[in-house]
């Protein structure tokens, strides 16, 4: 019997050494690497709604396609009417152009009396300050105008990227579109998203990510945080898809912990990169991970 027991163990010992290399499993969380939200642009009314959570979709494909709310409209149309609104700085301008032209007849007359020695030099001094006062706000007119104008053109732009569309003429268009501004796929849409459905301006309407690759997020007790670097493999398991298991590498080491009291363990957040070629990882879904160095022992109880 004795022999017996100490053959079992024998045969155990290789089985144990490689579980406690590889060390124990660490709960994490999956997550899109890069997400976008989309709101609201302005305040309107939803025509139809051209995508659903799952979608996979373009950098600036539509999303959302929405008529102008009435007050938004009247906003938008008196903004486009107006324009630049440099039209009172503009007629500025041609008054002082007018008294640019009675001066510069002024200083030639006091010109041709000063030379004839029967007009006061002084006079001629003061109109062609008074002429160079006049240029000098001219000037500063003119550049009023190009900053309103460039201020302007600005605005356009902001408005055309908001309305995904240019403009044509001094009106707003009657269909606008709500689109995706990356590539990716649709994580979710807001509920009130529905055709007919008034929507207010700034709501989050949906939200874009990417998810090839995914990332998982654990953290790691400070003992075990030291014995990673950044390429070191894992193995990531996850439950929802029947315990499959993917090849992890780490892609970040947070080195500030959770915690900095001096009586609270210290826990360092992992960031993972875990291939999705198939797009059956979701963000949220629940991973189980494994280091290959040993890493992620159980953390202490925090003191009281």
């Amino acid at each position: 019997m004795k022999l017996l027991a100490s053959v079992c163990m024998l045969l155990l010992l290789p089985v144990a050494h490689v579980r406690a290399a590889e060390g124990p499993v660490v709960n994490g969380k999956l997550y899109c690497p890069v997400t976008r939200v989309v709101v609201m642009p302005f305040t309107g009314i939803v025509d139809s709604v051209d995508a659903a959570p799952g979608k996979q979709v373009k950098k600036d494909e539509v999303l959302l396609r929405y008529a102008l709310e009435e007050k938004a409209a009247t906003a938008l149309n008196k903004e486009l009417t107006l324009g630049a609104q440099t039209e009172e700085l503009q007629g500025q301008i041609v008054d002082l152009e007018r008294q640019v032209v009675d001066v510069k007849s002024s200083i030639a007359t006091s010109r041709q009396l000063v030379n004839s020695k029967l007009g006061a030099r002084s006079t001629l001094q003061q109109q062609e300050e008074t002429l160079d006062a006049l240029h000098r706000r001219i000037r500063l007119l003119r550049e009023s105008i190009k900053k309103q104008e460039q201020s302007y053109a600005l605005r356009l732009r902001e408005l055309e990227d908001a309305f995904s569309q240019p403009i044509q003429g001094n009106k707003p268009p009657q269909t606008l579109f709500v689109t995706s501004p990356m590539a990716g796929f649709v994580l979710s849409m807001t509920e009130a998203a529905q055709s007919g459905a008034l929507i207010a301006a700034d709501t989050a309407v949906a939200e874009i990510g990417s998810m090839n690759p995914m990332q998982v997020r654990v953290q790691i007790f400070e003992n075990e945080a030291v014995k990673l670097q950044v390429g070191d493999s894992a193995t990531v398991r996850v439950p929802s898809l029947q315990d499959r298991e993917y090849a992890g590498k780490i892609q970040q080491i947070n080195w500030t912990p959770q915690a900095l009291q001096t009586d609270a363990p210290s826990f360092y957040n992992v960031q993972l990169e875990v291939p999705n070629n198939d797009l059956a990882l979701k963000q949220g879904f629940k991973a189980l991970v494994r280091f290959r160095n040993g890493a992620a022992s159980p953390p202490p109880a925090p003191q009281k």
